[in-house]
């Protein structure tokens, strides 16, 4: 009897355990840390374009392997963040930036507090995608180029 519950309890547990990661949308193949070199350029937060949002300069994203930090431009201000990256999950300590004064309009602070959500990446088609706990892409990127500045791109 006593048996019978241990194994209840275990299939049971098994079964939450397996349905948690697969509710995470963890399914997909580990990231390969070459896929993630270079400089990211932001290209949508919270399900919006960015290229409004942005008077001149795009935020940037740059990931250190050997120290583990991201770093940056947040559009206007110099950042960089710890981060731990495992199976795709990544987490990040409170984003610390420059202080300048940005004359021009932005969503800097958007962008900082977006980047310390707890995220999974993926990259698909050259964009890297940061997702949420529900699966709901946070932020997409796209490999730099020449273009990060609006201005070039008229």
């Amino acid at each position: 009897m006593k048996t019978k519950k241990i194994a209840a309890a275990f299939v049971g547990f098994f079964l939450f355990a397996l349905l948690g990661v697969q509710g995470c949308g963890v399914t997909q193949q580990p990231i390969k840390l070459n896929e993630l070199e270079g400089v990211w350029v932001l290209k949508t937060i919270n399900g919006r374009e960015v290229s409004a949002s942005f008077s001149k300069t795009l935020p940037t994203l740059q990931f250190d392997f050997k120290e583990k930090l991201l770093h940056g431009s947040g559009g206007c201000n110099r950042y960089s963040t710890r981060f731990v990256l495992v199976n795709n999950h990544m987490t990040t300590s409170p984003v610390l930036s420059t202080r300048m004064m940005c004359l021009d309009p932005n969503i800097e602070n958007e962008f900082f507090r977006t980047l310390e959500t707890e995220s999974w990446l993926f990259v698909k088609k050259g964009i890297l995608t940061f997702r949420n706990e529900k699966n709901v892409v946070i932020m997409e990127f796209q490999p730099k180029r020449s273009q990060t500045m609006l201005a070039e791109k008229e």
